[in-house]
């Protein structure tokens, strides 16, 4: 195949491409030209694939953590490094945010981004490039160094103050992991991915009961291993709920299963909204019905991820004109964001949280 036209051919459909009369090949493509023509990431659900308008909006105007892949799809070095980000996806998933760019698709965005070698790994927004390894374990390393949510430190000295005194930590509940000499506790790297989980949302403690000095606060608790949750400002015995597990995912679903739902939008409200804009920033999340709120527990999140917006939810069951005002109902749910100038969009990025 030294003639480059014939070799294109093979390379894109295969020994049909090469056939007398061949046309295009509408039923069959080969390997290879599913390989280079079509994103690495794009059907692996821990792994946002960000476009330019992506990139601004979830990215770039956000303070978010987000460690992105940029790669190319010609790049054998990309294609070797997948299952190892697929990998990190997954043991990270929830902790930050978790990209990829197609720079195949658009360099223009990569090189914006000083990317000029592929596969280069960002971490944002600080947008400083991974040089070591691409090995999971050295990954992991490299990004819970770079994780900035706090542990805080518990003993008889400073748990009243931090727990009913403290702004901002007076109002929010508590996890607090109980560490004994069995070391039956989160581990370093479980407790940091647990804080980036949960940062603004609830306070993640520790407790070492080994120590003189925090083991009479263990004694006061009545605990002395494993994790539990407490309200706010009621970090007191009898008022524990203890956890069964030491893996961080699982301890965020037990853990939003005991805070308050997102508040509901009254239909006068909404008309409000619709007819005049917000008078502060404000995202509606439309669903069929209360039933798909409950099955997304993850939205608990979305008031402390967003401080400055207010999240509310409408249940199309019961304002189905409304909602049809709006959007497409076969496509719920959606984020609708309503502006203080008046007017509003479909928010797809909010459905990512």
């Amino acid at each position: 195949l030294k003639d480059e036209e014939t070799r294109k051919k093979y390379d894109q459909f295969g020994e049909k491409g090469l056939e007398d009369g061949f046309q295009g090949g509408n039923n069959y493509q080969s390997w290879q030209f599913y390989n280079e023509n079509f994103g690495i990431y794009d059907d692996d659900p821990e792994i946002v694939t960000l476009n330019r308008a992506d990139f601004q909006r979830q990215v770039s105007d956000s303070n978010e953590m987000w460690f992105i892949n940029f790669y190319s799809t010609y790049c054998s070095h990309c294609h070797q490094l997948a299952p190892t980000w697929r990998k990190f996806a997954r043991a990270m998933e929830g902790a930050i945010r978790i990209g990829a760019v197609n720079c195949a698709e658009d360099p223009g965005l990569c090189q914006s981004q000083r990317v000029h070698a592929y596969p280069s790994l960002v971490v944002y927004p600080t947008g400083e490039f991974y040089s070591g390894v691409r090995d999971l374990e050295l990954l992991q390393e490299f990004i819970l160094q770079r994780m900035t949510a706090e542990i805080l430190h518990l003993g008889s000295d400073n748990i009243e103050a931090l727990t009913t005194e403290w702004e901002p930590y007076d109002s929010r509940p508590w996890i607090i992991d109980f560490c004994d000499e069995t070391d039956s506790c989160l581990s370093p790297a479980n407790r940091r991915k647990l804080a980036a989980m949960l940062d603004g949302l609830v306070n993640v403690g520790n407790v070492n009961c080994r120590t003189n000095a925090e083991h009479e606060l263990c004694e006061f608790l009545d605990a002395s291993m494993g994790v539990s949750y407490y309200p706010a400002r009621q970090v007191q015995k009898g008022y524990e709920k203890k956890m069964n597990s030491l893996d961080p995912k699982e301890l965020v679903e037990e853990v939003l299963t005991y805070l308050d739902a997102i508040e509901e939008i009254a239909e006068q409200d909404l008309r409000e909204l619709l007819e005049g804009g917000a008078s502060h920033p404000t995202s509606v999340l439309f669903v069929s019905n209360k039933n798909d709120l409950n099955e997304r527990k993850d939205y608990k999140k979305l008031p402390a991820a967003l401080p400055d917006v207010k999240i509310l939810f409408a249940d199309c069951s019961k304002l189905m004109d409304k909602c049809r005002e709006v959007l497409d109902i076969q496509k719920l749910p959606q984020f609708v964001t309503f502006k203080t100038t008046g007017g509003y969009e479909i928010d797809y990025g909010m459905l990512t949280y």
